[in-house]
C-alpha cells in the first residue's frame, strides 16, 4: 500500500474559538469587480483577525450572478460544511450570499441543521440569534409573495397559449417540433407503433423491453434498456393519437415545493385532432381498456404491493417479490413469491434472512473490505500541511485571480482531510448497523444495511453501498463474498449461489 500523509481539519484551539470562512460574490456586470471583491474580502478579513474568538479557515468567492450559472466557490464551501470543516460563514449581505431570498432560506436551513452559523455583516443578522427568526420570516413572506406573483404571470401566459392550442411540449418521443407544431419523426414513430401493437397482442412488459433491446432500439434517454415506466407513459399518452391534454401537472415551486399533479386546481384543455397522430384513436382507446383489465385482479380491485416484500426484486422478471404465509405439512411458513407469465417462483423467507445474516457475519469479521475499498481513493499523496502553509504565505503579494485559485486549492485540501475523518465515521456506522442486524435479525435493520437485494432463480445478489458518502470511487460493484448452498426452491432442492457486493 502506498505511503499516505494526512492531517485533520484545522482544529478548534479551545471551546471558544470558532473556525470561520468568508464568502464573497461579485457580479460580472460590475465594471470594477476586482476592487469590489477586494473590498468585501479586506473588510471581512479585518473583522475575523480583530476577533480573538475567530480563526480564519478559508475564503470563497464567485464572480457571477447570472441565473443558472453554477457558483463553484459557493458549492465548494457547502461541500466542506458537510464534513464539519468550519463553524461560521461570514458574508457581506444576504444579496451577496444568495441570488434570492428563497435560495438563502433553503441554504440557511441546511447549514443550521449542520450546526453552522451564517453572519450577514450589512444586515447585522446572525442565523443563531433567536431575534433573527422574525426578520428571516418576514423575508420569507416577501419571497413567497414574489414567487406567487411570478408564477401567476407565467401561468397566465401558458393558459392563453393552451386555449389557442399553441402549446407544445419541448420533448416528445416520436415527434419533432417545427414552427411550434408537432411533426412525426418516422424512425421513432415506428417504435411507438410497435409498442402499441405488442401490448395489444398481450405481451408482458418484460417481453416488450427485451424485444426492443434485441433490436438495439435505445430508449428516449439513450439507454440500452427501456424502463417499464417509460413504456407505460407512452401507452397512456393521448398525444400519440393526435389529441392534446394540457396542464396535467403544474409547478408550484414556492419555497421548495416542486411540481404537482393537477387534480382540478387549474383549468385543463383537451383538444381533439391537435396534430397528426402516430396511431389511431381506436387503437389508443383499445390500449386504455386493456390496461384497465390487466391492472385489476379477479376481484376487481387494483393490485397493491406488500410494503415489506417490495425490497426484494428480480431483474430477470422485472418484478418485486411478494410476502405471504403458506401452509406446508400443516404448518404455516412465510415465503416470497412472484408470478411471471403464469409461472410461480417461490423461495422460503427464512432462507433469504439467513443469507443476509451470513453476509452480515462475514462483513463484521472482515471489515478490511470496507477499509480497503475506501482507501482506494488516493486522498493524501501530498503533504497537505506543508502545501497549505505555502499557499497561505503566498497570498499577500498576488493578484485577485491568483488568490481565488489559491483559496480553491486550500479548500480542496481541507475537504480531503475532512473526507478522511468521514471515512472513519462511516466505518463505525457500518459496524453499528452490522451489530444491530446480528443481534435482532429483523428485516428493517437488514434493509437499512443492504441497499439492494436481488433474487433470481438460482442466485441472490446483495449490495452494500457507500454512496451516502462522497468517498465512493464509482458505481461498479466489487464482489467480496460468495457462497453456494442447497435450498428448497419451488418445492425442489437446488444449488443456490449468493454473492455480496460493495459499491
Amino acid at each position: 500500500m502506498m505511503n499516505k500523509t494526512f492531517t485533520t481539519c484545522p482544529a478548534i484551539v479551545s471551546d471558544d474559538i470558532k473556525r470561520v470562512v468568508i464568502y464573497a460574490r461579485v457580479s460580472k456586470t460590475i465594471d470594477d469587480q476586482d476592487s469590489s471583491y477586494e473590498l468585501q474580502i479586506d473588510e471581512l478579513r479585518k473583522q475575523v483577525e480583530s476577533n480573538p474568538k475567530y480563526k480564519l479557515v478559508c475564503i470563497y468567492a464567485d464572480k457571477s450572478s447570472e441565473t443558472g450559472v453554477k457558483r463553484e466557490g459557493f458549492q465548494a464551501m457547502l461541500e466542506l460544511a458537510k464534513y464539519g470543516g468550519f463553524d461560521v460563514i461570514l458574508t457581506k449581505s444576504i444579496s451577496r450570499f444568495a441570488r434570492n431570498i428563497t435560495d438563502a432560506l433553503t441554504t440557511i436551513s441546511s447549514l443550521k441543521t449542520l450546526g453552522i452559523e451564517v453572519i450577514f455583516d450589512s444586515e447585522n443578522i446572525s442565523t443563531f440569534d433567536p431575534s433573527s427568526d422574525f426578520v428571516l420570516s418576514v423575508l420569507a413572506g416577501c419571497a413567497e409573495d414574489i414567487s406567487v406573483s411570478l408564477s401567476q404571470n407565467i401561468r397566465w401566459t401558458f393558459d392563453k397559449l393552451m386555449r389557442k392550442g399553441e402549446f407544445c411540449d419541448s420533448r416528445l418521443y416520436g415527434y419533432r417540433i417545427v414552427n411550434k407544431k408537432y411533426v412525426i419523426y418516422e424512425e421513432e414513430a415506428k417504435v411507438i407503433k410497435t409498442i402499441y401493437s405488442l401490448f395489444l397482442a398481450y405481451w408482458k412488459m418484460t417481453r416488450i423491453i427485451e424485444f426492443l433491446h434485441e433490436r438495439n432500439i435505445k430508449s428516449p434517454s439513450g439507454k440500452e434498456y427501456w424502463g417499464s415506466t417509460t413504456i407505460e407513459s407512452i401507452l397512456r399518452n393521448e398525444k400519440y393519437c393526435g389529441d392534446m391534454l394540457t396542464q396535467k401537472s403544474y409547478s408550484s415551486k414556492i419555497l421548495g415545493v416542486g411540481r404537482k399533479k393537477n387534480t382540478g386546481e387549474l383549468n385543463q384543455y383537451y383538444e381533439s385532432k391537435h396534430h397528426t397522430g402516430i396511431i389511431s384513436k381506436k387503437t389508443f382507446d383499445n390500449v386504455q381498456y386493456l390496461k384497465r383489465i390487466r391492472n385489476r385482479n379477479p376481484n376487481g380491485n387494483t393490485t397493491t404491493k406488500n410494503n415489506e416484500s417490495s425490497y426484494f426484486h428480480s431483474n430477470v422478471y422485472n418484478k418485486d417479490y411478494r410476502y405471504k404465509s403458506e401452509k406446508h405439512n400443516n404448518k404455516k411458513k412465510p415465503v416470497l413469491f412472484l408470478v411471471s407469465e403464469g409461472k410461480r417462483h417461490m423461495i422460503h423467507y427464512q432462507v433469504i434472512i439467513d443469507i443476509a445474516l451470513d453476509c452480515s457475519r462475514y462483513l463484521y469479521f472482515n471489515m478490511n473490505h470496507v477499509s480497503d475499498y475506501l482507501l482506494r481513493i488516493p486522498l493524501f499523496q501530498i503533504d497537505i500541511d506543508k502545501s497549505n502553509e505555502e499557499l497561505y504565505s503566498s497570498l499577500e503579494n498576488i493578484d485577485t485571480e491568483s488568490k481565488l485559485i489559491a483559496y480553491q486549492t486550500i479548500s480542496n485540501n481541507l475537504c480531503l482531510n475532512a473526507m478522511y475523518q468521514n471515512q472513519d465515521r462511516l466505518e463505525r456506522k457500518i459496524i453499528k448497523q452490522l451489530e444491530g442486524v446480528l443481534q435482532f435479525k429483523d428485516i428493517d435493520r437488514i434493509k437499512e444495511l443492504f441497499t439492494s437485494y436481488i433474487i433470481e432463480d438460482n442466485e441472490a445478489l446483495i449490495f452494500i453501498s457507500l454512496n451516502g458518502s462522497s468517498l465512493n470511487t464509482g458505481t461498479t460493484p466489487t464482489l467480496i463474498h460468495h457462497q453456494t448452498i442447497k435450498i428448497i426452491r419451488n418445492y425442489k432442492q437446488i444449488d443456490f449461489d449468493y454473492s455480496l457486493f460493495i459499491s
